[in-house]
């Protein structure tokens, strides 16, 4: 932009930075009340520094905030905001956001952030990740050491008597 320093005007070049924005969940399809984790990563591809990078995450309903390592929870609302700091070029920053999903079976549940700076960005740095609630998907039974151990001597005990019991 042109500015006047009170003798002469003059032009200044506004810093561009690239950011590019991606996000994926630990598994595409999760039980209902599961946990799904999402990872976020921000880059930036420069040519210059991305000072105050700052990423939004929109939670979508269906999902309920557990916990994140972004430093930047709880959520306001369904907002996580997540003050990243400066990124030199080339750099990344990454961080994950932890929740249960509670929709209904058959539903998708889209997790979408956004990043952004001070510095003119060429293109939006947006990036999504989707997971599908399947109602079919169950717990599988476990147990502790001690009772695996019980199993194995009951299960023994059995195979003896019935080892005893046959004719021979």
């Amino acid at each position: 932009p042109r500015q006047w320093n009170g003798t002469v005007y003059y032009d200044t070049v506004d810093p561009e930075a690239d950011l590019s924005l991606t996000k994926t969940a630990d598994s595409p399809v999760v039980a209902p009340m599961g946990t799904v984790t999402w990872t976020l990563t921000v880059t930036n591809n420069g040519p210059n520094s991305a000072s105050n990078t700052v990423l939004t995450d929109t939670l979508p309903v269906g999902f309920d905030w557990t916990a994140d390592t972004c430093a930047a929870g709880p959520p306001a609302g369904n907002t996580l905001t997540w003050n990243v700091g400066t990124l030199a070029n080339g750099a990344s920053a990454s961080c994950q956001v932890i929740g249960q999903v509670w929709a209904s079976s058959g539903q998708a549940v889209v997790n979408t952030a956004t990043a952004s700076s001070d510095a003119t960005d060429p293109t939006a740095a947006t990036a999504a990740a989707t997971v599908l609630v399947d109602g079919s998907l169950a717990a599988i039974p476990t147990t502790s050491p001690a009772g695996l151990a019980a199993l194995a001597v009951l299960l023994a005990g059995a195979a003896l008597l019935a080892l005893r019991r046959a004719p021979m």
